[in-house]
């Protein structure tokens, strides 16, 4: 059908644009993509584990292997841990306590406080006393000499008197030289009954100050005595005396023997992390760690022997590789171990070899 022309008025309109692809739908593909994406999309998180230290764990296993590597056939091997160390007390006098036939120190100190004790009381009893009294005596003489004396020289003074005061002065005279006879004054040279009363109140005084002074010597050993074993038996925060440390300590010194080697051995850092990797269809978890380790062996002689840091990491265990890596023996074949000496070993001639210690290494 052939198309009739349009008026001369009208004019020519294109239709509308549309684009090709509307935004909306670009939108909703990348959505679309980043969803299929998050299905491979992993997860991780890292979080480190506190561990906490226990050195008694480290050193119960170190004996455990000493005590298997070492014991052999009649071989005699014990390992002795100070801590839990029980014996019984020694004996004789070079030990502490010892016993009733052989006193040891301790029982030693208290026998020597004893006997102090009693020389004090003995010295307070039977001179001290005596001596004070003899001082009193000799104050109450001396002025009596001289109310005397100025008696029989004043004329006022009755014969009756006289004669009596005579008479007393004749009596404490006699007592002054029998007294002076007893301590071996030098009455050599001219002397009155006032002057031999001076001389034996100034030797009953210095003999007073000598016994005062003994006796507060003694005392002050009695207290000091006292001092040390109160001291000794004090516990501290643990419940623990010095005395207690210093009996187990001997006890030690006696039983570990000639050659026994001292092994010190504690944690420097434990510690490790847990690795978890999430997906849409399940998550997965590794766990991982390691300790860090020094020790030092000291000979009989109390010289380091040999020392170093043992540095030990177990790598990465996934969850499902746990119950089988467990046990001991597992263990020792997934651990390991690195060590860094910082003394060598004993040499063959048994003289310590000492040299510096490497970069990195801890000398002790």
């Amino acid at each position: 059908m052939p198309l009739s022309p349009l008026p001369d008025s009208s004019t020519w309109r294109l239709p509308p644009h549309r684009p090709e692809l509307v935004p909306a739908a670009i939108f909703a593909a990348i959505d679309v993509g980043l969803g299929i994406a998050s299905l491979f999309k992993t997860d991780t998180e890292i979080h480190g584990v506190t561990v906490p230290v226990d050195d008694l764990a480290l050193q119960a296993l170190v004996a455990h292997e000493l005590t298997l590597r070492c014991k052999s056939g009649n071989n005699s091997f014990s390992v002795i841990h100070p801590t839990y160390f029980y014996s019984g007390l020694q004996t004789g006098t070079d030990s502490l306590m010892g016993d009733e036939k052989n006193p040891g120190l301790i029982r030693q100190l208290a026998q020597i406080q004893l006997e102090v004790d009693a020389r004090a009381s003995e010295l307070e009893s039977k001179v001290k006393q005596p001596l004070a009294s003899m001082v009193e005596i000799s104050k109450k003489q001396r002025t009596s000499i001289v109310q005397l004396t100025d008696e029989l020289k004043d004329p006022k003074t009755s014969k009756a008197k006289k004669d009596k005061d005579h008479s007393d002065l004749k009596r404490i005279v006699a007592f002054l030289q029998r007294d002076a006879t007893e301590a071996e004054l030098d009455l050599n040279r001219p002397c009155d009954e006032l002057c031999i009363s001076n001389k034996l109140l100034q030797l009953y005084t210095n003999d007073q100050i000598q016994v005062e002074a003994r006796i507060a010597a003694l005392k002050s050993i009695s207290a000091k005595i006292s001092d040390l074993i109160s001291a000794l038996n004090k516990p501290d925060s643990n419940g623990i005396t010095p005395l207690q440390t210093m009996l187990r300590a001997e006890s030690l010194a006696a039983k570990k023997g000639d050659g026994a080697n001292t092994l010190v051995t504690k944690f420097v850092t434990i510690g490790g992390n847990n690795i978890t990797r999430k997906r849409v269809m399940g998550s997965r978890a590794s766990f991982g760690g390691g300790v860090v380790v020094d020790f030092i062996r000291i000979d009989s002689g109390g010289l380091i022997a040999q020392s170093g840091i043992v540095q030990c990491y177990a790598g990465r265990l996934k969850e499902d590789e746990l119950p089988g890596k467990l046990d001991g023996d597992s263990v020792k074949q997934i651990v390991r171990c690195t060590s860094t000496p910082a003394v060598a070993p004993v040499g063959t001639a048994g003289e310590t070899q000492q040299h510096k210690p490497r970069a990195g290494s801890a000398g002790r």
